[in-house]
């Protein structure tokens, strides 16, 4: 019997797999087999310990797992169950890629992890939760030895929108980004990088634009480039040289014709879904595409969030 398989899924939201029988096959007691080539999609793996560093071994907990997109502006939480092994390790599988933290209480212990990446069908290693007592120092809520676990107030999820490690790091440059809400106008993204300490990305190699692609796949947002008509020059916020160019094929400049005519009032930058530059007005863009902002920091104004490659 041959196979045929269709060249994309039949639906994408859930994964299924289309495939075709040659005409005028007969099939009797079919068993299809999925193998997943050994990589579960998004797979947490990690370990629970004591604060003497002893593992939680053997146990049963529930947990809280929060969630933000990957552009952090936006997200959920749901909780989940994990077992530990005679060493504390766990794995954990979620519903779908982004930045996440866990928030974990055992017995009256609790932890909570810095924040972290979980990209698409990877699986992210590493993580360990440090509950904030020893396994002596025991609570009411151990007393019944019925193992029970029980949340009391966690971190809201609004406090983690803000959270500081929601910086990322790329590796090659040392600078750290992180995406923004504005008003749609690059005047209030500006006024947001600026009381970041930040500035509207800049973005002067093929290689930190295919990171960036990766980080913030699938988002609009502004970037730091802009026409200054003084000089009737692109630049970019940062003053850093503009010599890396990755417009839309319609933004490209075409020879002999002036600039002005080409795209008139249009002397800013935003980056599409597609990672191409497009050109737009200065106080917003139809369908609400200038609604977010990536902004930077250079290597000596940042507070050393953990790197993402």
């Amino acid at each position: 019997t041959l196979f045929y398989p269709h060249p994309f899924p039949f639906s994408p939201e859930t994964g299924a797999v289309t495939f075709g029988i040659k005409p005028g096959a007969n099939l009797q007691n079919v068993e299809i087999i999925m193998k997943s080539g050994g990589v579960l999609p998004q797979q947490i793996r990690g370990k629970v310990v004591f604060k003497n560093g002893q593992p939680l071994a053997d146990k049963t907990a529930k947990v809280k797992i929060h969630q933000l997109d990957m552009d952090g502006t936006d997200g959920f939480i749901h909780t989940s169950m994990i077992t530990t092994d005679s060493n504390g390790n766990f794995e954990l599988l979620v519903k779908d890629y982004g930045i996440f933290t866990l928030s974990l209480e055992y017995l009256g212990h609790k932890s909570i992890s810095d924040l972290f990446i979980v990209r698409d069908r990877q699986i992210y290693e590493g993580l360990v939760l440090h509950l904030d007592a020893d396994p002596s120092e025991r609570t009411d809520a151990a007393s019944n030895n019925n193992e029970q676990f029980i949340f009391g107030n966690e971190v809201s999820f609004s406090s983690l929108m803000n959270f500081p490690n929601v910086w990322v790091v790329n590796p090659e440059n040392g600078h750290s980004y992180k995406a923004i809400r504005c008003d749609g106008t690059r005047k209030d993204a500006e006024a947001i990088a600026k009381a970041e300490g930040a500035y509207l990305v800049s973005i002067t190699s093929e290689d930190e634009q295919v990171w960036l692609d990766v980080v913030y796949e699938g988002m609009w947002y502004w970037i730091g480039l802009k026409h200054d008509t003084d000089v009737n020059q692109w630049v970019w916020d940062s003053g850093e040289p503009f010599t890396y160019l990755n417009w839309k094929m319609d933004e490209i400049p075409k020879p002999g014709v002036h600039r002005g005519i080409q795209r008139a009032m249009k002397d800013h930058v935003i980056m599409t879904t597609k990672g191409q530059w497009e050109k737009v007005y200065s106080e917003d863009a139809p369908g609400g595409r200038t609604m977010k902002a990536v902004i930077e920091k250079d290597a000596s104004n940042t507070k050393t969030p953990k790197p993402v490659e």
